[in-house]
């Protein structure tokens, strides 16, 4: 049996991360290169010239408005034409040519630093404006955000324009949420401000301030990785990051190591990363896959053998069938030593449509592979197919179904899962319906116990709609200032997002984001109309182990009643006990609280992490140490714009270290992050 409270293997909390950590990490890696940017020259590029393409507009001409130094910017193409008008184009993007220099004088590059476009599209947009530089040579664009680099983009071997312009791949301007910085270094330089290690590995200490101390590792892997938060960067104000985003990295330990388990971007192979424990040995080994299937989740038993479940890839959304699901188990040299397909028709796991919008989790415990899912279901009596999680047991030796215990919550919004002291499975998920809010579960392969701990406020309905061949009542509690509401609702927004569930010593700590209003109450349902409405913030709520107790929750914080009237005007009750915001941001369009991830420090302190963005964008990383008994903060360090992870990928501890994991998709190159805290 795994010892759950230092080995709690899960996609939420694969620790260790490293098993072993060598004498030359703990005494820590080399600084990083820093660089500060020097403009000396501002322009108002109008964005009035187009690609070379076919089509209106795509005559490949760089016009002179349109450059600033060895810079420039043109429209792609678009169904037709290149677009680069007020309607069907965004516009006037500020340049400031310049340089970055390191920090120690010795190494200088060009840059520029690039506003978003002063004027949208009036219309919608259509074509979108790419970047190009002028050059002899291929180039690395580097990003420099807190004075690190790191590389964005490359040029492309086509694309190129007259006057000598390389197309820079995927470099589009024209969704830019802040201004931002990038560098043009020639990829001949092998440049990179990190040191090698060995084998490949690179690696930097790029913050210490004394309560923290963060250094990163990049290893190399061969294949195309998920590119840490740019391959997903829907903010919290976006229709995107409303359902979020699956995971894209499974850790696991190993006797001799770790190992990371990933998909390819381009060909669907699954690979298992293990790194040894001098840190620069690593190899990489492929496992057993399905062509157009998805990697759902992956866990590790304490044998070292590797599980890994993928769902057949839904190409259209709106188009339903029965997704098939195979779940494999691997030894750790790959090979797959069982395989099961596991039966995605309605009387199955009930899967008509899934995509990296829906969840999945997984963890092993004494034999046993506890599963979450949320997909999309077969159509049901109403002819609709309906969105939802389930909760489900394999066998770990056979991979059979032992058991599926239905329905975790309905439009199911992110879940993680992690295994208690007792070796039950405990998770946590949300959903916008049965019920509304953050659902705790514990379950095995014979029985689930769940309950909802925190609710969340409900558009309703704007006109009165029939009832019996009348209208439904004015909800008069919330209407005014212009807007009347109805005692109705069908809201699929929940203004909230997943954190993490942490066993610790004297109960359950739950961690989550979502939309306080200023006197910290979570069930206003005035505070409605869009998928951000006031300034996302931590929520923190402590609860019993055996939290079906009346009693079971621990924390003393804001207590609300409150309610929603349902689709069918029936009045549903809704209570908040004991919540804790551990932020308190008021600014909607600048500061929301997003990406929330917890690791577990010892029996009453847990690490929390958080992103702050603004409607669209990343704009910095706050770690936080809380004390789950006392419901208090020790530390709350804002450290800048210098760790973007991706959405549900969790954070693991070993041996007082806490690691992350992300991956830069130019370099292929996967990112670990050792988090030490003081």
């Amino acid at each position: 049996m795994l010892n759950a409270r230092t080995m709690r293997i899960s996609t939420l909390r694969f620790l260790p991360l490293f098993l072993f950590l060598v004498a030359s990490i703990h005494a820590g890696a080399p600084e990083i290169i820093r660089f500060n940017f020097t403009p000396t020259e501002t322009k108002m590029l109008p964005g009035n010239s187009g690609e070379k393409n076919k089509g209106y507009g795509c005559d490949g001409v760089l016009k002179d408005e349109d450059q600033i130094g060895d810079f420039a910017i043109a429209s792609d193409f678009y169904q037709n034409a290149c677009y680069h008008d007020e309607n069907y184009s965004n516009k006037n993007y500020t340049v400031e040519l310049g340089s970055v220099t390191s920090t120690d004088g010795s190494q200088t590059f060009n840059a520029v630093r690039v506003h978003p476009p002063a004027s949208n599209a009036a219309q919608f947009l259509a074509s979108k404006h790419l970047g190009f530089v002028r050059a002899k040579e291929m180039m690395g664009v580097y990003e420099l955000d807190g004075g690190l680099l790191s590389k964005a983009f490359e040029t492309s071997k086509k694309g190129g324009l007259t006057g000598g312009f390389l197309r820079i791949e995927n470099f589009y301007l024209s969704n830019l949420d802040r201004p931002r910085v990038y560098v043009f270094i020639p990829l001949s330089a092998k440049f990179s401000p990190y040191s090698p290690m060995g084998g490949g590995v690179e690696a930097a200490r790029f913050f210490n301030d004394g309560n923290f101390v963060l250094e990163k590792y990049r290893i190399p892997v061969k294949g195309n990785v998920f590119n840490g938060n740019r391959d997903f960067n829907n903010g919290p104000g976006s229709y995107g990051g409303v359902y979020g985003h699956n995971r894209t990295y499974f850790m696991s330990p190993q006797p001799d190591g770790i190992a990371v388990v990933w998909q390819d971007q381009k060909s669907d192979e699954v690979f298992a990363t293990f790194i040894k424990n001098n840190f620069t040995a690593h190899r990489q080994v492929k496992l057993a896959h399905e062509r157009n299937f998805l990697l759902a989740a992956a866990a590790v038993d304490d044998k070292g053998n590797v599980y890994h479940l993928m769902i057949e890839r839904s190409r259209d959304a709106s188009t339903f069938a029965t997704r098939r699901a195979t779940a494999f188990k691997a030894n750790a040299q790959g090979r797959a030593n069982k395989r099961m397909t596991l039966s995605g028709s309605q009387s199955g796991l009930n899967i008509a449509e899934f995509n990296p919008d829906k969840s999945c989790s997984m963890a092993y415990s004494n034999g046993k592979l506890g599963i979450l899912i949320s997909r999309q279901m077969h159509r049901s009596a109403d002819g609709l197919n309906h969105q939802g999680a389930i909760a489900f047991v394999l066998d770990a030796e056979t991979l059979r179904l032992d058991k599926n215990l239905g329905q975790t919550s309905g439009h199911s919004f992110g879940n993680a899962i992690t295994v208690d002291s007792d070796g039950n499975f405990l998770a946590v998920d949300l959903g916008d319906n049965y019920p509304r809010g953050v659902n705790l579960h514990r379950f095995n392969a014979t029985e689930k116990v769940s309950r909802l701990f925190f609710s969340v406020k409900t558009q309703h309905g704007t006109d009165a709609r029939s009832n019996a061949g009348k209208g439904y009542p004015v909800y008069k509690e919330i209407s005014g200032g212009g807007k009347t509401y109805y005692q109705w609702s069908n809201d699929t927004n929940t203004y909230s997002e997943i954190g993490g569930v942490d066993e610790m010593q004297n109960g359950i700590a739950l961690v989550f984001a979502a939309e306080p209003n200023s006197s910290g109450y979570a069930l206003d349902n005035s505070r409605v109309g869009a998928i951000l409405n006031d300034a996302r913030n931590v929520g923190f709520i402590f609860v019993k182990k055996n939290f079906i107790e009346a009693d079971a929750v621990l924390s003393k914080g804001i207590n609300e009643k409150g309610g929603f009237y349902t689709f069918g005007g029936t009045f549903s009750p809704q209570e908040n006990k004991g919540v804790v915001w551990l932020t308190g941001y008021r600014d909607v369009e600048n500061q929301n609280a997003t990406r929330v991830k917890t690791a577990r420090l010892d029996g009453n302190r847990l690490l929390v992490l958080h992103e702050i963005w603004n409607r669209r964008g990343y704009a910095s990383t706050v770690l936080s140490i809380l004390q789950t008994d006392k419901a208090k903060l020790e530390k709350n360090i804002n450290i800048g714009a210098l760790m973007p992870l991706g959405w549900r990928d969790d954070l693991i501890v070993k041996d007082g270290f806490v690691y992350a994991v992300t991956g830069n998709g130019v370099d292929n190159k996967l990112e670990i992050i050792q988090i030490e805290v003081k």
